[in-house]
């Protein structure tokens, strides 16, 4: 591992990932400071590029820079009050993911032969769990499932860094851009793929190191009563969006995406469940061939492997 800029570290040149820590740390500096400056530098950062890259294309919605880092620290007494926790986080995060890359090879196992990673991974304050739009990722290390859990971190990076890959070959769609519920449709079944890969690819690392229970997406997918329930919702609202096809967006569709995407988290769960079943019967190699072929080869794919196993 070489040093870089401060608040940076790179591993393997080769692939030229960084590991870029300055959103955090100035974010420290501004909760102990009140420092307005320091707001201001964070606003012109890369971490706040790449995060307004992911609002762009999955929010109605795009702050300016300055807004949204005003956002993600104020109120600035509560948010100091995280500081202690925040610190021994970032310790983890130095030695545990910047200075142990073998979690790498682990995202790199269900992505296509030859991927490099060519962007940075940063290390932010207060915006989502993490996130992810090519090149580049990030995870929050403010956020209480991380605060809670230090070793989660690992796999939502394997998590976060998988969708790099995979948005490198399937870009990231526009919400914005959503019109019909045949264009919903199209991005449930990319956000199937996108996630349910991510949720899948720290599986077996998770498992490896007795994780599977500290995450609510791996408890879910032990069930198989639970996970038979969420695959009949799931086809059940992708079958509705289907059937409306051309028509215009309204309350009921957008409650589709709602279920997808939060409370029973539809297309993470089922998505995972969809990439077990055809690695299961195919083989990791086709599993991650369906990475370039795309999300509607994925899903017909394994809707073709349930209906023969189930066939007399």
């Amino acid at each position: 591992m070489k040093s870089g800029e401060p608040g940076k570290l790179s591993y393997l040149p080769a692939s030229d990932l960084q590991f870029d820590f300055s959103f955090v740390e100035l974010a420290v500096e501004y909760l102990e400071s009140g420092d307005a400056g320091v707001l201001a530098e964070l606003a012109a950062g890369g971490s706040v590029a790449h995060l307004l890259n992911h609002a762009r294309h999955t929010s109605f919605d795009v702050p300016d820079p300055d807004v949204l880092v005003q956002s993600l620290l104020e109120p600035r007494e509560e948010k100091a009050k995280l500081i202690p926790d925040v610190h021994k986080l970032l310790s983890f995060a130095r030695r545990e993911i910047a200075g142990n890359p073998d979690w790498i090879c682990e995202t790199q196992r269900y992505l296509p032969e030859g991927f490099c990673f060519h962007g940075s991974l940063y290390f932010t304050f207060g915006y989502d769990i993490g996130v992810s739009a090519a090149p580049d990722a990030s995870l929050n290390l403010a956020h209480p499932h991380f605060l809670r859990n230090h070793e989660e971190l690992v796999y939502y990076a394997i998590h976060e860094l998988h969708h790099t890959g995979y948005t490198t070959y399937q870009p990231l769609p526009m919400v914005g851009d959503l019109r019909t519920c045949a264009d919903l449709l199209g991005l449930v079944e990319y956000c199937t793929h996108l996630e349910g890969m991510g949720v899948y690819a720290p599986l077996r690392i998770r498992q490896r190191n007795g994780a599977l229970n500290n995450d609510p997406d791996y408890i879910a997918l032990q069930n198989e009563e639970c996970m038979a329930e969420y695959e009949r919702q799931y086809w059940q609202d992708y079958q509705y969006l289907r059937h409306r096809g051309a028509e215009p967006l309204d309350q009921d569709a957008f409650a589709v995406l709602g279920r997808m995407s939060t409370g029973d988290r539809l297309w993470y769960r089922v998505g995972a469940h969809m990439a077990a079943t055809i690695e299961n019967e195919l083989g990791l190699p086709a599993l991650v061939k369906f990475i370039k072929k795309g999300p509607g080869e994925f899903i017909k794919t394994c809707r073709h492997i349930k209906e023969t196993l189930s066939s007399p």
